[in-house]
């Protein structure tokens, strides 16, 4: 099987039937999900970014919204150009080949707001209905009324979300905790119907803990499809593996520490280099591709990369969505290098959602999968007792085609899982706000 067919696999905007002899013949039907038809004429579902950040959460959250028919206002912390910066909209415009329509026919301009528009860096904002928050005292000046509102990460800015629900007034409000460990009820005083949601059943459980409350979890996606001519067609495209996330530390009252555990795995690299050198197999066979390429804000110089792994260790920053998951899609393997035991306690990583957003498994430990229990072995390269992660890097590297296709087709198929169930959660929502629905069609 090629690496094109894994690609297709992980491609929503096509359908595939293919017929593959590897060691047999088999037929794979992948659906297609087709934007229905808008049967409202004015948006009553408003999603609020409540940091300048985060935006793969919201991207998720707009993608189930969109697979309902339903198109919400979107109110974002930052600068106006910051979502063309990133590269957001190419990202999310991508899934506008679901229904061969323009990006503007799926970022349809459906509500007005009176407040500061986007038009400052050349967008369309006819096209489009953005909204750039640049603090939260622009929320008095919002005029519109909507059934429900969608707080992504309100407590990081509660002062934001609170804002917008006491200027749009809804029936529902919706408030997605990323962070549990900072999460308190303090944050969330609404004086409306409201649900707790986190993205992982741990930080559900913890959240809950904590707020005194019922929190239950979902996670939405949005996932990533190659540009043209991008596309992925050999197994040679696959190669090297990628630690992702920003290079940035973090301090605590017990311990100060990159996010990313880059010294651990750096000397594991080391040490296994000198050691396969030792046996004399550099010079006898070539090595697997153990290349690992970090795709982060930050610098080269602060990953104090070892002069022995120099030449195998590339640094990538700023990358706009659609290259930054473009990288991670040709990449053999995602490595978590987790520098922070919160990923395992209270918060999700995003290098779970990218491993999800472009069918790349991830090297786990059994510790990953006993925390983020919606992922099993058939998703992830599981590394053996004992085993570093260098060294399951290397064991990845030689495995045959079929067991690293295999990963990608069953990550292909719990986002499917994980979509469906998104769905059913959002959908209930929209009923209790009192908002028609219709569900998206597949074929």
């Amino acid at each position: 099987m090629t690496c094109g067919l894994a690609w297709l696999l992980c491609s929503l905007a096509v359908a595939v039937s293919v017929a593959h002899t590897l060691s047999a013949v088999s037929q794979v039907d992948t659906p297609v999900r087709q934007l229905p038809t808008r049967t409202t004429s004015h948006a009553r579902v408003v999603v609020v970014n409540d940091m300048p950040g985060h935006f793969e959460v919201l991207a998720g959250v707009l993608h189930v919204l969109r697979l309902l028919d339903v198109r919400p206002e979107v109110l974002y912390m930052g600068v106006p150009g910051i979502i063309h910066a990133w590269g957001l909209l190419d990202w999310l415009g991508q899934q506008s080949t679901v229904s061969h329509a323009t990006r503007e026919a799926v970022f349809e301009h459906v509500g007005k707001l009176n407040v500061v528009d986007v038009g400052a860096d050349g967008f369309n904002t006819a096209a489009a209905h953005w909204v750039p928050l640049e603090s939260s005292n622009q929320t008095d000046s919002l005029h519109l009324h909507a059934n429900l509102v969608i707080c992504v990460s309100p407590e990081l800015a509660p002062a934001v979300c609170k804002g917008v629900v006491k200027a749009v007034n809804p029936s529902l409000a919706v408030l997605w905790v990323h962070r549990a460990d900072v999460a308190t009820p303090s944050k969330f005083p609404l004086d409306i119907r409201h649900h707790l949601v986190a993205l992982a059943p741990h930080v559900a459980k913890l959240s809950a803990s904590r707020m005194h409350t019922n929190v239950t979890w979902t996670l939405p996606l949005a996932p990533y499809h190659p540009n043209p001519g991008q596309e992925c067609n050999l197994r040679s495209c696959l190669s090297g593996f990628t630690l992702q996330g920003s290079v940035h530390t973090f301090k605590t009252r017990k311990v100060t520490g990159f996010t990313r555990d880059y010294a651990k795995l750096w000397t594991q690299m080391v040490e296994l280099k000198a050691a396969r050198r030792a046996k004399g197999r550099a010079a006898k066979e070539a090595d697997p591709d153990v290349r690992v390429l970090v795709l982060g804000k930050g610098t080269r110089e602060q990953l104090l990369i070892p002069a022995e792994i120099s030449g195998d260790v590339e640094h990538q920053s700023h990358l706009r969505y659609q290259d930054f998951w473009g990288r991670i899609h040709r990449s053999l393997a995602l490595v978590p290098a987790f520098g922070m035991a919160t990923y395992y306690q209270s918060r999700v990583s995003s290098t779970i959602g990218a491993s999800l957003t472009t069918c790349t498994p991830l090297i786990a430990e059994q510790r990953l999968l006993d925390t983020y229990t919606f992922l099993g072995p058939e998703h992830v390269f599981l590394r053996l007792p004992g085993e570093s992660e260098a060294v399951a890097m290397y064991r990845v590297a030689s495995l045959p085609e079929e067991e690293v296709l295999s990963r990608r087709r069953a990550l292909l198929e719990l986002r499917e899982e994980l979509t469906r169930s998104a769905e059913a959660k959002f959908s209930g929502w929209l009923e209790e706000a009192e908002l028609p629905i219709k569900p998206a069609t597949a074929s």
